[in-house]
């Protein structure tokens, strides 16, 4: 998600039928390819159009999981660099020394990790 800086975020809505839409969010390109991060939905029309609105503004601001293909220790990195802004650079000194110290030289720190979310996946009531 990282190529998300100064770009408009896009997103669409796939009508599935009885009620369903795919809601789909550009988040950047990976190796030549777009990649988007999807969620259903099921609503009218207009609360889907809502729903999306909602959930770009997720991605905008990395609270939709979105998958990642490094290690657990790559991904807290990038967690760390995300959240930078807002905490005290003491704080972030005593955060990045976490999975240095922690994770980094587990074996767990070099497992490869597929999809991780802060908030579970789906954004709000509605989604699936």
């Amino acid at each position: 998600m990282g190529n998300l800086e100064g770009a408009a975020i896009r997103g669409n809505i796939e009508q599935r039928g009885d009620g369903r839409s795919r809601l789909r969010v550009f988040v950047g390109r990976e190796n030549g390819r777009t990649k988007l991060v999807t969620c259903s939905f099921r609503g009218t029309k207009r609360q889907a159009e809502t729903e999306l609105a909602k959930f770009v503004a997720d991605v905008e601001r990395n609270q939709v999981a979105v998958r990642h293909s490094g290690s657990l220790q790559d991904l807290l990195i990038r967690w760390l660099d995300a959240i930078e802004r807002e905490r005290s650079r003491y704080t972030m000194k005593e955060y990045r020394m976490l999975p240095e110290r922690n994770i980094g030289p587990a074996p767990i720190g070099s497992e490869r990790t597929m999809t991780l979310s802060v908030n579970g996946g789906c954004p709000r009531a509605g989604g699936t």
